[in-house]
C-alpha cells in the first residue's frame, strides 16, 4: 500500500504541475504497470490467474490509462488488447513525427482512442527465453507454453484460464506454435546471455587468457591454504601428543 500511495502522490504532483503551467489539457500521459500483482506481496489478481513474473493473465494483463483532454474525452474504455510497446509510436503520432519507414514492434493507439479502428495487433508474443515459458495471443486465443507443457485457452470464454482446450483445437495450437517459432527466430539472443529458446544449450566457450590467469591464481591460493591448514593440523597433533 505504501508503494501505491507513493505512486499516487507522484502522479498527482506531475498532474498538478502541468495544470499549474497550463499544459495539462494538451499533454498526453500514459499510466500503467509493467506487471501484475506480486505473490510475494500477497497480491490478489482475481479473477485472473497468476502473478508477477508469470505469463498467465494475472502477470501480463495490467491497467493501462491514457489521458489527453484536448483530444479525447475521459471515461472511455477500449477492450482491444494493447501493449507497452505502443507508447513510443503513439507519442510520435501525437506530435505528427511518425517516420514513414519504421520497424516499431508497437503501433499508435490514436486510431483506437478516436474510435476509428477496433483492431490493433494481430498477434502478441511473450518469451522468457531459457526459463522455458512463452505465450502467443491471437484474437481471443492464447497459447501458453511452460516447462514443455502446452495450454490453449479462449480468453473471451475463460479469462481466468481454467480450461485447457488444446486437445479440441489442435489446428489452433499448430497455427500459434508456428507463429511463435517464426517470431522467435527473428529475435536477437538475450543481451544478458543464454539462448532465446529453452531447448537450445549455450555453446561452451573456451576460457579467455584473463579467465585462465584468474583460475591459476585461485588454484595457487587454494594450494597455499591447504598447506597452511595441513601444517596447523600437524602442529596441533604434536601438542596433543606432547601433552599426553
Amino acid at each position: 500500500m505504501a508503494m501505491l500511495k507513493h505512486l499516487d502522490d507522484g502522479v498527482g504532483e506531475v498532474v498538478g504541475k502541468l495544470k499549474q503551467e497550463g499544459l495539462f489539457d494538451n499533454t498526453i500521459l500514459f499510466i500503467l504497470t509493467d506487471n501484475g500483482g506480486s505473490k510475494a506481496m500477497s497480491a490478489n489478481n482475481t479473477p485472473l490467474r497468476g502473478f508477477k513474473s508469470s505469463l498467465d493473465e494475472g502477470g501480463i494483463r495490467t491497467p493501462f490509462i491514457v489521458s489527453w483532454p484536448a483530444r479525447f474525452e475521459g471515461g472511455k474504455t477500449v477492450d482491444t488488447p494493447v501493449i507497452s510497446f505502443d507508447i513510443l509510436p503513439t507519442a510520435l503520432d501525437a506530435i505528427d513525427r511518425m517516420p514513414v519507414k519504421h520497424e516499431f514492434d508497437g503501433k499508435s493507439l490514436l486510431p483506437l482512442m478516436a474510435g476509428e479502428s477496433k483492431s490493433h495487433h494481430d498477434t502478441l508474443y511473450w518469451s522468457k527465453g531459457q526459463e522455458d515459458e512463452w505465450a502467443v495471443r491471437q484474437g481471443d486465443w492464447k497459447l501458453h507454453g511452460e516447462r514443455g507443457q502446452i495450454e490453449l485457452v479462449n480468453l473471451a470464454d475463460d479469462p481466468a484460464e481454467t480450461k485447457n482446450v488444446a486437445g479440441k483445437n489442435t489446428d489452433v495450437v499448430k497455427q500459434l506454435s508456428l507463429a511463435f517459432d517464426k517470431w522467435i527466430d527473428q529475435m536477437a539472443d538475450p543481451i544478458t546471455g543464454g539462448e532465446k529458446r529453452p531447448d537450445v544449450k549455450s555453446p561452451v566457450k573456451p576460457p579467455t587468457e584473463r579467465e585462465k590467469e584468474r583460475a591459476r591464481i585461485r588454484a595457487s591460493k587454494k594450494k597455499q591454504r591447504d598447506a597452511e591448514k595441513k601444517a596447523k593440523n600437524a602442529q596441533a597433533a604434536e601438542r596433543i601428543g606432547a601433552g599426553s
